[in-house]
């Protein structure tokens, strides 16, 4: 997993920002966002929040405590958590692979008016 280092980093330059623009932005000192990117330091709970609703990021993604960017509770149900988030990392051909499947299912436990509401088929 990445670090809370180049995750910071690798955020900022997906925005297309730099350090200055950043700071600016969300009211932290340029020189503290550049101590986390650079020399590792780890933003206390406030600053992690401030980072992370910016770049609308999980705060656990952030600190490199998951891979898995996007805000997300979890289900009660293990195997619908692993299904969620799966569905959540996968690239847009792999959704629609995945769609396709449950619509399978659906169709099969006719479900179809469901399927129409949830996959908008």
């Amino acid at each position: 997993m990445a670090t809370t280092s180049n995750r910071i980093k690798e955020l900022r330059k997906k925005r297309g920002i730099t350090l200055v623009e950043l700071a600016e932005k969300i009211g932290i000192k340029k020189s503290t966002i550049s101590s986390y990117e650079t020399r590792g330091i780890n933003p206390n709970a406030e600053k992690a929040q401030i980072l992370a609703d910016f770049f609308d990021v999980d705060v656990k993604y952030l600190l490199g405590y998951t891979d898995m960017p996007v805000r997300y509770e979890g289900a009660q149900d293990f195997d619908l958590d692993w299904i969620i988030k799966t569905y959540i990392q996968a690239n847009e051909s792999e959704k629609e692979f995945i769609k396709s499947a449950i619509k399978l299912v659906g169709d099969r436990l006719n479900l179809e008016g469901l399927n129409e509401t949830i996959l908008g088929n």
